[in-house]
């Protein structure tokens, strides 16, 4: 990374940026073919889950190839950095993860429901009951993490 003074190595503040992310853009290729989707998702340290239909693209795509890149973005508005009104003087607050995983289906009811529980507890409803035939009606997709890195304006500061 060019920026040194923007970069973010520390396990605990990549996990931090990831989980106070609102949702998640996936990276998938097939072939010479690129796609790129928006999801919510659960992070539990290590995975991070996602649910969707039992059938589509995504899934189609994944079965032909399970490597994935995902990136998290937390966006904490404008900022200037000089009192002297130029169009440079003007930067982003931000701070992202940008990480490499392989996807798998989770067939286990009981991962299954942990992960939906995950994704409840993120918005803050992890009381709610499932409805009867959901875990057999969704997909949930686990991604296990083999890398990641971190990059954040100056003028974040990690909490």
């Amino acid at each position: 990374m060019r920026r040194k003074d923007k970069l973010v190595s520390d396990p605990e503040r990549l996990h931090q940026i990831i989980s106070d992310s609102p949702y998640m853009v996936m990276g998938l290729a097939e072939n010479s073919v690129s796609y790129t989707v928006p999801l919510d998702f659960a992070f539990d340290g290590r995975h991070v889950y996602f649910h969707c239909a039992r059938e589509g693209r995504k899934l189609e795509m994944l079965a032909e190839n399970p490597e994935v890149s995902l990136l998290f973005v937390n966006y904490g508005g404008i900022f200037s950095s000089k009192a002297d009104g130029t169009a440079c003087s003007y930067s982003t607050r931000f701070a992202s993860v940008m990480a490499r995983g392989v996807a798998e289906i989770v067939v286990d009811p009981e991962q299954k429901a942990m992960a939906l529980k995950l994704m409840m507890a993120k918005i803050g409803k992890e009381d709610l009951p499932l409805r009867p035939g959901m875990l057999e009606a969704t997909c949930v997709v686990k991604i296990n993490i083999l890398e990641m890195s971190g990059k954040q304006s100056p003028r974040v500061q990690s909490e």
